[in-house]
């Protein structure tokens, strides 16, 4: 074979060989693209599940979180009934030993008269005689005397009469404060099995709430913040507002759908009072001491009573903030916010959606004070964009 035939039989066995050997590369490359695409494809698929499986846990935590809001709702409901009770019962008793305590009194008075007079007749009856013979007197005198005694004599009868009637009134007032007694102390019993089951629901609702504890306390710490920052309660509101629409904002974007209540605009008049208790200053009523006046209403309770949301909403701020001491603000929608302050613990947390009639606190012990004003009170205030309006028209039955 001549030499340019022997150099082109190489050539093209060179090229058969790198053409045989570049395919072996295409074809593995293609082969290891391949796989790797297939790892990718696993890998989503992997993650996909793992999405769909939080969300369904997530969506059961929220359907367990709503369970246990209506069954704390309704526990509550019956803890309230248990302390409007014990509260009537409570002031009928204190009604009951006023009475005593006056009836003992004038009967410490009538009896000390009935004494005095009694002892008087009873000098007049030993001595006659002798002073008949030093005052002597006629007929007409001895009789008039005689009169006169008679009628004294029938007044003290009238007097003991009336002596044993009020005895019979008194034991009568102690035998029914003795009955309102028994009657609260079993109400009492009650009240105490009763926060028990709300005690045991919120410990349930928190437990339940430990897969989105994280960002929990990341909206509180937030929130913390906020008010620290915050130099009044209108600023405070203006920087939770903020933040609530760009909570909304990012809800929107990750076409997250937030929870819904009733509307609040349309609850005027039908709100209940969020704790029992009794009205004892109104709104822009002025303070006796410092003489300002009041943006909310305060309602004097029972030491420990329950609190409860006025409406569904989200809890937007739960802690100390300036002389309000502890602060729970309840973000309505609408532009409304309930706040409540005077609290001796607060049960909700920030970024938790609470219902009408579920418990958010408990009220503080009693202050050592002077009577009147030694009940814990508890603060209640209405803000319709950033500024207080009256909570009254907003209550039922008010």
């Amino acid at each position: 074979m001549r030499a340019p035939d022997i150099a082109l039989a190489a050539g093209l066995a060179a090229v058969m060989t790198l053409a045989a050997s570049t395919a072996g590369f295409a074809a593995r490359d293609t082969e290891g693209a391949q796989d790797q695409l297939k790892s990718i494809k696993q890998e989503m698929g992997e993650a996909a599940a793992r999405k769909k499986q939080l969300e369904q846990q997530a969506a059961t935590l929220r359907v367990e979180e709503k369970k246990l809001s209506s069954a704390l709702v309704e526990a509550a409901a019956r803890t309230r009934a248990h302390e409007a009770r014990i509260q009537g019962l409570e002031d009928d008793l204190a009604v009951l030993k006023a009475q005593e305590s006056e009836a003992a009194e004038t009967l410490r008075h009538k009896s000390n008269d009935l004494a005095s007079s009694l002892a008087a007749m009873q000098r007049l009856s030993r001595q006659p005689t002798a002073a008949l013979v030093l005052r002597p007197a006629s007929v007409e005198d001895t009789a008039r005397t005689a009169i006169v005694l008679d009628r004294v004599r029938d007044a003290l009868l009238d007097q003991a009469a009336d002596l044993r009637h009020r005895m019979a009134e008194l034991q009568t007032l102690r035998g029914d404060i003795e009955i309102q007694q028994a009657a609260l102390k079993t109400e009492l019993e009650e009240l105490s099995a009763r926060q028990q089951d709300v005690d045991r629901l919120l410990a349930e609702k928190k437990a339940n709430r430990t897969a989105t504890e994280g960002q929990a306390q990341k909206e509180a710490e937030r929130a913390r913040k906020l008010a620290k920052d915050a130099k009044s309660i209108e600023a405070l509101l203006k920087k939770l507002e903020e933040e609530a629409r760009k909570e909304r904002e990012r809800q929107k974007a990750l076409k997250q759908k937030p929870p819904e209540g009733p509307s609040f605009s349309g609850a005027e008049g039908k709100l209940p009072l969020p704790v029992q208790g009794k009205i004892v200053r109104r709104f822009q009523e002025k303070d006796g001491v410092t003489n300002r006046e009041s943006n909310g209403i305060y309602v004097e309770a029972r030491a420990a009573s329950q609190v409860i949301a006025p409406h569904d909403g989200k809890v937007v701020f739960a802690g100390p903030f300036r002389d309000y001491g502890l602060l729970l603000i309840i973000d309505h929608g609408e532009g409304y916010h309930t706040l409540l302050a005077g609290m001796g613990h607060i049960d909700a947390t920030v970024s938790q959606w609470v219902l009408a009639g579920e418990p958010v606190g408990q009220m503080g012990p009693e202050r050592a004070a002077s009577a009147r004003d030694s009940k814990p009170r508890l603060y209640i205030e209405l803000r319709r964009n950033g500024r207080s309006i009256n909570p009254l028209p907003w209550l039922a039955g008010r």
